[in-house]
């Protein structure tokens, strides 16, 4: 898929990843499957695709999406302080597959 898509959660802690792309087509991902990936960095996941956007556009047959390659993302450890925003850098790499 070409163009820029925008990751995001639909609501904060809701733990349900979105993906917008700029002709307005989305996709939201429910679990499938975990696959661990080392320590210090979050998961590989497969991810059931549900349409959330308009229903033509980049995004508009996505039925899975695969996270791949993840380095980093894994919450520091200790305690934390209420209100504090902490940053926790990651990379993986996405694939949009469409049905």
């Amino acid at each position: 898929l070409g163009g820029r898509i925008a990751h995001s959660f639909v609501a904060p802690n809701s733990g349900t990843p979105q993906w917008v792309a700029p002709d307005g087509s989305a996709v939201t991902g429910a679990v499938l499957s975990r696959t661990p990936n080392g320590d210090g960095n979050i998961p590989e996941l497969d991810l059931k695709a549900t349409q959330s956007g308009k229903r033509h556009g980049l995004l508009a047959r996505t039925t899975e999406i695969l996270r791949l390659n993840t380095a980093g993302g894994v919450a520091p450890a200790g305690t934390c302080t209420p209100g504090e925003i902490v940053g926790v850098p990651y990379h993986a790499d996405y694939v949009f597959l469409r049905g």
